[in-house]
């Protein structure tokens, strides 16, 4: 019975020393990857910070051309109005930084598909903004190049010139006020703001909470869940007044 017991003692002392290395690995392989989706969030947390900042400055400048220049233009068309003059008066669109976010971002794995799936939002919506505010330029330049070539050729009377240029650059600030400040920007500042709040959450809790936190299980415990709603958007309900408080302080700065 003495040696039976000597023979499991080694038998398992066997194991667990050649079981060590692998086990060494698996807990510096842990230790890697933790720290790596660490200071993915930290780096995903500049960006969004900086892509925000970014929009806000954008948002400054469209509002500053808007009642400036384009204001400043309607007034001079009037003045040349008054003076029976052709209006050839021309503003250039602001220049700002609209940047497409990296595609690399995609490729951080963050160990939440809620905010996997954000970032991917984040990263349809810096494209799109991009491509919108590339046509809203050029619908500018084009209708202002317009203007210019019926004053330099005398198509129409000065006063009906000048009435038809103050409604085109009226209907362009009409159109750039609502779709391109209260919605493009808009919403894509609060996809941003969105993600940026969660990514501090993963980061300040961890994963293993994180996991916890938003189970299925936990949700139907609370009873938040609805079953005609996607499982995200209870995520994104758990975050939505921390979101318009944020959204509420930036609207205060700007």
């Amino acid at each position: 019975m003495i040696d039976f017991i000597k023979e499991w003692q080694t038998l398992i002392g066997a194991a667990i020393g050649a079981s060590m290395p692998v086990l060494f690995w698996f807990f510096v392989e842990w230790r890697r990857r933790k720290r790596e989706r660490i200071e993915g969030l930290y780096y995903l947390e500049r960006i969004l910070v900086n892509s925000i900042n970014s929009l806000i400055d954008t948002q400054s400048t469209v509002v500053d051309f808007l009642e400036g220049n384009i204001e400043k233009t309607i007034e001079n068309i009037q003045e040349n109005m008054r003076n029976h003059a052709h209006s050839v008066d021309f503003t250039f669109f602001p220049l700002f930084e609209a940047r497409l976010i990296d595609e690399n971002l995609l490729k951080i794995k963050t160990g939440s598909g809620y905010i996997d799936n954000k970032i991917a939002d984040v990263f349809r919506f810096s494209k799109d903004f991009f491509w919108i505010m590339e046509d809203v330029r050029r619908q500018f330049e084009n209708s202002t190049k317009i203007q210019y070539e019926i004053a330099l050729t005398n198509v129409n009377p000065t006063d009906v010139q000048g009435e038809q240029y103050i409604r085109n650059l009226k209907s362009f600030k009409e159109f750039v006020e609502r779709d391109v400040l209260n919605k493009n920007i808009k919403n894509y500042i609060k996809v941003l703001m969105e993600a940026r709040i969660a990514v501090i959450k993963l980061r300040k809790i961890g994963l293993l909470r994180w996991k916890i936190r938003f189970s299925k299980f936990w949700i139907l415990i609370k009873k938040i869940k609805k079953s005609d709603r996607a499982f995200y958007d209870v995520i994104e309900e758990f975050f939505e007044d921390k979101v318009s408080e944020e959204l509420k302080e930036l609207d205060l700065k700007s």
